[in-house]
């Protein structure tokens, strides 16, 4: 199922929370969705995983500030799925690195 989730106004509000908040990290919940946009859950074979379509660097900011901040993991708010979400940080860094590698090197 995909989630498409973006709005300004929504992301601005929550935003506000998610740093205001006293120890509270569900307010960064809800900014990370209407911040950093779509992302989809799959479930197949007992094998669950969130792909973070439009920003996984957004979704890895908010989720290393509700960690380190609240010590928070971040929940999809959009779906009824009672999971937290998978850490958005490490694959694409490698995936953005290496396509830049190959993009300087055909230059």
């Amino acid at each position: 199922e995909t989630v498409g989730l973006y709005n300004e106004c929504k992301c601005d509000f929550w935003s506000r929370r998610c740093e205001d908040t006293l120890g509270l990290g569900e307010a960064c919940d809800y900014a990370a969705e209407y911040c950093c946009g779509d992302y989809r859950y799959e479930y197949d074979a007992g094998f669950e995983t969130f792909n973070f379509l439009n920003s996984p660097q957004c979704y890895c900011d908010f989720y290393n500030y509700a960690e380190n901040k609240f010590a928070h993991k971040l929940k999809p708010k959009a779906l009824n799925v009672e999971k937290e979400f998978t850490s958005p940080c490490g694959p694409f860094k490698t995936y953005w690195l290496s396509k830049s590698v190959v993009e300087k090197k055909k230059s």
